[in-house]
């Protein structure tokens, strides 16, 4: 999938320079065209995965018309090969390669999630980490945001790549709807880890910063978060205008 997504951006990228004649990214059609193809049939297989197949019934329609709108978009180019057409396949290509990148990582997270890989970890490193990488996943913009980790250690045992993921989709979805700093509190509990995402107080300015990327939302990300997080053991909680996530320090082998 991600290869695909590579060659697209390759088209994008070069779609954008003037010194690049149709021809060069014609000759990549057939190969883009296997692309998508190769898109479509991930969100269209059978889920390898217990978790109920609601996440991914909403996941589906979304992307599908997503490739559908590319392809589209590269026949008519085809068809009109002036600059019309490759200005409006560049624009279209524009509009949605971000919100294809989130469907493919929640598409990888509902099935990285069937299989967990339990480690040994700190929950303040795991979240630490989880906010300076930004879980991996193409970032719509960077923001600073107030961290407060745990005194003493915490340790957990977790699925790190997984995890971390839901770190990064718990903080984009309370900028989602703000523009001011929040702050990322992370507690330790004897049978649970609570992380709290809530909007920055006046008292959290003495806490460290950490420079976070914010990952895009399309309109399954909430459906496909949730049934991940409930399908480990957690929960997901509103708090003042934030987000309250909890996971067990102890995860199955499989979820499920």
């Amino acid at each position: 999938m991600r290869d695909a997504l590579a060659a697209l951006r390759n088209l994008e990228t070069l779609l954008k320079s003037p010194r690049v004649g149709p021809q060069i990214y014609f000759d990549l059609f057939p190969e883009l065209f296997v692309g998508l193809e190769s898109l479509r049939a991930a969100f269209m297989a059978d889920p390898r995965t217990t978790i109920p197949d609601g996440p991914r019934d909403a996941l589906r329609p979304f992307a599908l018309e997503k490739l559908d709108r590319v392809e589209r978009s590269m026949r008519a180019a085809q068809t009109e090969r002036g600059a019309r057409g490759r200005l409006l396949l560049e624009r279209e290509l524009g509009a949605v390669m971000t919100e294809l990148d989130a469907c493919v990582e929640l598409l990888d997270l509902t099935e990285r999630a069937a299989c967990l890989s339990p480690t040994e970890l700190s929950l303040g490193e795991l979240v630490r980490v989880a906010l300076e990488q930004g879980a991996g996943i193409s970032p719509v913009f960077a923001a600073d945001v107030f961290v407060d980790l745990p005194a003493t250690e915490c340790g957990m045992e977790a699925d790190a790549h997984v995890t971390m993921r839901l770190v990064a989709l718990a903080v984009s979805s309370v900028y989602a709807n703000r523009e001011a700093p929040v702050a990322v509190v992370a507690e330790c509990e004897p049978e649970l880890a609570r992380i709290t995402i809530r909007p920055a107080r006046p008292e959290d300015a003495r806490r460290a910063t950490v420079r976070t990327r914010i990952v895009p939302r399309v309109p399954p990300t909430d459906t496909v978060f949730g049934a991940v997080v409930t399908a480990m053991g957690g929960s997901l909680a509103p708090a003042r205008e934030g987000l309250v996530l909890t996971l067990p320090r102890r995860l199955r082998s499989e979820v499920g």
